[in-house]
């Protein structure tokens, strides 16, 4: 079960510090990544707002908080930090399986460059992993936005990397 650390994708001290404290727990993927994802929400202070707990619902009847201890500086790197640890805790294995690869924000920022969607347009992104093209994505109304994934994981990477954005 060989993991390959998203070299290059989150380039701060913290982001590695952050990787290397989760990579040794022994909890469900899931599990983690929830915690990571509530903990980022409440540095924010969006964690009790209503609508964040809406979107949160499905994926609080699934996982739990685990008690985790964050350095707060962490929040403040611009990468996706949620989508590096993820993609780091996968296995090589499970990444193939999945079919999890993600693209760093400077190519999806290139790609998507001018694009702003604007009243009676849509932005989809069938396969959106943590959000990255979703959030390189310029518009007024993020309810313009739409992503789907196989994997209920990145859905809620997604969300919390928008819920912040």
């Amino acid at each position: 079960m060989r993991r390959v650390v998203a070299v290059g994708y989150a380039s701060s001290e913290e982001a590695q510090r952050l990787f290397d404290s989760v990579s040794h727990i022994d909890e469900p993927l899931g599990d983690v990544m929830f915690t990571l994802c509530s903990l980022k929400l409440q540095y924010f202070g969006l964690l009790q707002m209503s609508h964040v707990k809406e979107a949160l619902q499905p994926f609080s009847e699934k996982y739990r908080i685990l008690s985790l201890e964050v350095n707060d500086e962490v929040w403040e790197d611009d990468n996706d930090l949620l989508g590096f640890v993820y993609q780091s805790l996968l296995t090589e294995g499970e990444r193939n399986r999945l079919g999890q690869y993600y693209t760093h924000r400077d190519v999806a920022n290139e790609m998507v460059d001018g694009i702003f969607v604007k009243e009676g347009e849509t932005f989809f992104d069938p396969c959106c992993g943590s959000g990255t093209f979703l959030m390189a994505v310029k518009t007024d109304d993020p309810r313009r936005l739409y992503g789907a994934d196989v994997n209920p994981v990145a859905v809620m990477l997604t969300i919390t990397n928008l819920l912040d954005d």
